[in-house]
Formats: structure tokens, sequence, C-alpha cells
């Protein structure tokens, strides 16, 4: 997985890890005055050290790239307020910040707190399990805020993130593709040639809502729906990136759909054939239940630039 991001610091080991287990004499920073992890015991009677290690290979399942660079100081934090019933849903909001100053994409932040959330429900709901608090983790909740503690970082990060540029996905507005078109066609009439010609649209969408699988998050289906359509498009924008990397224009066109604007060259076939292997690749290490198709075309531009504008308009929907 692709993990430079244009809003966020380069990831960085910040930490040695070992295993699952960190040395006896590690002491995060800061609070420490603080009651340790391992004396406190959560659902299933798990201390915080204990379900810290299990999310940790829960997350790696779910497709964390990087296990030495997975723990943070938040992520104790969250860990000792699964606990000790605490506010997890700040402690969330926290880790998606760190999580985005670190460089960690948004879906693979969002991928980390989803794992959390079942993990204690599912811990919760375990027969030796004698503490109920997990099963009142409202998943939605944590990876609502995650999503927006995530985008607090990056919207404050105001020296790399350019003007009109939607803050999740770094992508530009179709405000800036249309002003760009318009360079486009005065050029070409400027040269004497068609822009219709020599560029088009590629156009990737997300089709249709996911397939929940999870019982316990159906009741919550539309929220899942939009949180969940929100880190997918933070991925296909990082595949996109790294697909299209020649100083082409990449736009967001609506919550869903982007659009490049391309050169045709003899090359443009075997790009987009490298971007649909790069996103089923991506469906196969999650599954198809927990990532959508995306749909992904070349659309044409008309011969005026008033019919181009007009497109933009109905790529919107």
């Amino acid at each position: 997985m692709n993990h430079s991001h244009a809003s966020t610091a380069p990831r960085t080991e910040a930490q040695s890890y070992d295993g699952d287990r960190y040395s006896d004499q590690f002491q995060p920073p800061g609070n420490t005055g603080r009651v340790r992890p391992a004396q406190r015991s959560g659902p299933a009677g798990l201390s915080a050290t204990e379900l810290r290690a299990m999310w940790r290979t829960a997350s790696k399942e779910r497709g964390w790239s990087y296990p030495t660079d997975w723990w943070c100081p938040v992520v104790d934090a969250v860990t000792e307020s699964v606990v000790s019933d605490g506010d997890i849903s700040e402690r969330c909001r926290r880790l998606g910040w760190a999580r985005a100053a670190a460089g960690v994409p948004m879906k693979e932040t969002l991928d980390d707190v989803l794992a959390l959330g079942r993990l204690v429900r599912s811990l919760a709901a375990h027969p030796s399990g004698g503490d109920e608090r997990g099963t009142e983790v409202d998943i939605v909740e944590l990876l609502q805020v995650a999503a927006e503690g995530w985008a607090e970082h990056v919207e404050s990060d105001i020296a790399v993130t350019p003007t009109g540029a939607d803050p999740l996905t770094q992508l530009a507005d179709l405000s800036y593709l249309s002003v760009r078109l318009g360079e486009i066609y005065a050029g070409a009439e400027y040269d004497g040639v068609s822009a219709c010609e020599q560029y088009a649209l590629v156009v990737a969408s997300l089709l249709g809502p996911l397939d929940m699988a999870d019982s316990d998050a159906k009741q919550y289906l539309s929220r899942v729906e939009t949180w969940d359509a929100m880190h997918q498009m933070a991925q296909l924008a990082d595949n996109l990136k790294s697909v299209f990397a020649s100083g082409e224009t990449i736009a967001l066109a609506g919550p869903t759909t982007a659009v490049v604007l391309v050169r045709r060259t003899a090359l443009l076939s075997s790009r987009i054939g490298a971007l649909r292997e790069l996103l089923e690749d991506g469906r196969l290490v999650r599954t198809p239940q927990q990532s959508p198709a995306v749909g992904v075309w070349v659309e044409g531009l008309p011969a005026s630039l008033r019919s181009a504008r007009a497109l933009l308009t109905e790529l919107k929907r």
C-alpha cells in the first residue's frame, strides 16, 4: 500500500517493536504518573497490554502495512480507556490526528479503528467475559471521530494544503479542473488542433454501497456507508496519484467519483489497466464485502469548452 500522502509527513518508525510485546523497560512518553495498562482489566478480563497486542494483530490482518510503525502513545491511551470505561471516542479522535501526523492514509487509519471496535465487541460477547462495557461500543461513532481527527490534522497543515483541495483526498475540486480545461482548449485552438483528440477524462467511481456482513452494524448502514465511502475515496485518490504521476490534473467530482485529465497517448490503455489491477489487488486483500468495486472508464472530451464543462457537471452525480 502506498503510504505517501500530500497532506501528511512521511511515515517513520518511531519506536522499535519486538513482536507483540514491548520491553519491560520501555516507558511511553508523557503522563508518567498514570496507571500502567497491565494494572487494569477490561473485556474478557484482558489487560490493556493484552488488548493492545490483540488489536495490533487484528489491524495487521486488515492490511496494516508496517507493523513496526503501528504503535504510538495514543494507542495506549485508547486501550486504557477501553479497560477503564473511559472516553473511547475522544481517544480515537486523538488517534486519528496522530495517524495523520505520522503519514498514515485515512483508509488505513479507519481500518485500524474498525479492527479495535470489532475486537472489543467480540471480546465482550465471549462467555468468559463478565465485562459488558464492550457491547456499548458504537463502531460507527469511533470511525467518525477518528476520521474527524484525521481531517483536523490535514486541515491544520495549511502549508501543504493547496487552496481548493479536498482536505481528505488532497484532490483538486471541479472548479480547478474547469480552469485547466479552459487552458487546454485555449492552447489547442492556438496550435490549430483539437483538444478532444489530444485529451480525455479518466473517471473512477465507487459502485454502490458496501455489503455490510456484520449484523451488529446493519442498524448503522447509512452512516457506515458514508464514512466507509470517505476512506475508500482516500484510498482511491492514493491509487490515482500513483498511476497518474506525470503532471495530470486529478479532481474530485463528487463524494464517490474522481476524474483525471489525461493526454491521449499510446500508454493510456496500459495505465488504465494498471489502475484497475491496483484497485482489484486492494479488493482481494480486503475482500469484496469490505471494499466496493470501482468503475473505471474513459470519457471523451466534446468539441467545445462549454460542452466539456457541462460534462463535468454531469460527472458530479
